[in-house]
């Protein structure tokens, strides 16, 4: 008895003994996990990068480049290089891949650095190599901007680069005063992958005369501009191609779709939609009772989109489309408040992770600072705000753009 008194105690104690490592082994990951997430934070804030990327195009008097807002009370200076000529504005036909064109669709792999991507995942940030646009670096012609298709962790690199000329005022800035000088010197220059993003202002007619816009505070998991508000969705646009299938709908049609199903619904399955076991076709993706009801709106022309703008981010170095989507069946904004639940990439501190708000009240507006929301946000909201605006050229859908402008016809 008193042999197996002393066994049990043994296993007694050394199943004591694993919980207690297990225990202190998770204490100091949680730990060592909490401090990279701290050192992100601090290293990548945005709002301290916007102050000095201002700064260096201010000194390098290259101010008259970027965007200054007009809608809003105080014009508004952001880290935008913009497109002076508004050759990316026009109504996009869903069918076509205009103001794009996609020339490369088989993907290029760009080189990166791993430490940066491991980096970033030790800091809480979701990272995996999908596929993304980006220019091939010719010139912008009356048929569109030429596109082929990259890694993903490429773009992340070029940030992590970008970040670290900004993280100072001062300084040598071989990278943004040597390549993002003006709109068309970065999208024909050398720079490899200046990606194709979209920012779109998701617009709704409530039916009594009001409009609401969604918004969002990007959540500590995403790349860039954790905790600041944005307009729902923002993405990087990935091709509508999926092997020898194409989507029935154009490049930035397809995207802003794709995205609203991820971002209001969460439908996880979306995020890496390719690599699914049933994405034998591109459109795959709207066959839940989600995406059949959006598609319907695009048919039945209540949603229409229009692109209201470019212009590059300098922050990532990313290429901004800003997108006007329009929806005017106030039936449909009434079912979306009720289901839109927001995704991983919204953050709550206990209320919605998508939030509806009045489209021209001064909440809104009080919003539209680069202390608080992401300049390609407020870049997308002021040209909405033009375009939707009783004192801008139009109204609405019906008739494409009033001046002829935009490629393809504005399609």
């Amino acid at each position: 008895m008193g042999e197996l008194a002393l066994i049990l105690v043994g296993v007694v104690l050394g199943i004591a003994g694993d919980e207690g490592y297990s225990f202190l082994k998770s204490r100091v990951s949680a730990r060592r996990a909490g401090r990279s997430r701290q050192r992100l934070e601090r290293s990548a804030d945005p709002v301290r990068h916007t102050a000095h990327l201002l700064e260096i195009f201010r000194a390098n008097d290259l101010a008259d480049q970027l965007v200054r807002t007009t809608t809003t009370r105080v014009p508004v200076l952001l880290p935008l290089l913009v497109d002076h000529g508004d050759r990316f504005v026009g109504d996009i036909a869903p069918e076509s891949d205009a103001p794009l064109r996609l020339l490369q669709p088989e993907r290029v792999e760009f080189p990166y650095r791993r430490t940066v991507i491991e980096r970033q995942q030790r800091g809480g940030v979701t990272l995996w190599d999908g596929s993304l646009l980006y220019a091939l670096g010719e010139p912008v012609t009356d048929d569109g901007l030429a596109v082929g298709v990259c890694n993903y962790f490429a773009y992340v690199d070029l940030g992590d680069r970008i970040l670290h000329e900004s993280d100072a005022p001062d300084g040598a800035k071989p990278l943004l005063l040597g390549t993002f000088r003006g709109f068309d010197e970065a999208v024909a220059g050398t720079l490899r992958p200046v990606v194709i993003s979209a920012t779109a202002t998701c617009v709704f007619e409530t039916g009594d005369g009001r409009r609401e816009v969604a918004l969002q505070r990007r959540s500590d998991r995403v790349v860039t501009a954790r905790g600041m508000y944005a307009v729902a969705p923002v993405f990087g646009l990935e091709p509508n191609v999926l092997g020898s299938s194409r989507s029935r709908f154009g490049l930035v049609t397809y995207n802003v779709l794709k995205e609203i199903l991820e971002e209001f619904f969460d439908e996880d399955e979306l995020t890496r939609a390719a690599d699914q076991p049933g994405a034998a076709h591109p459109d795959w993706i709207f066959r839940s009772e989600h995406g059949r009801r959006l598609v319907t709106e695009l048919d039945a022309g209540r949603l229409w989109l229009r692109c209201t703008g470019a212009a590059i981010d300098i922050s990532d170095g990313s290429i901004v489309l800003a997108v006007l989507a329009h929806f005017t069946s106030p039936e449909y904004a009434h079912e979306l408040g009720l289901t839109a639940r927001g995704s991983w990439e919204s953050a709550t501190a206990g209320g919605p992770r998508i939030e509806f708000v009045p489209f021209d009240g001064p909440e809104l507006t009080a919003l539209m600072t680069t202390g608080t929301m992401t300049a390609s946000s407020i870049f997308s909201l002021d040209r909405a705000r033009t375009r939707l605006s009783p004192h801008g050229r139009d109204e609405g859908p019906g008739g494409g753009p009033v001046d002829g402008d935009g490629p393809d016809g504005g399609g």
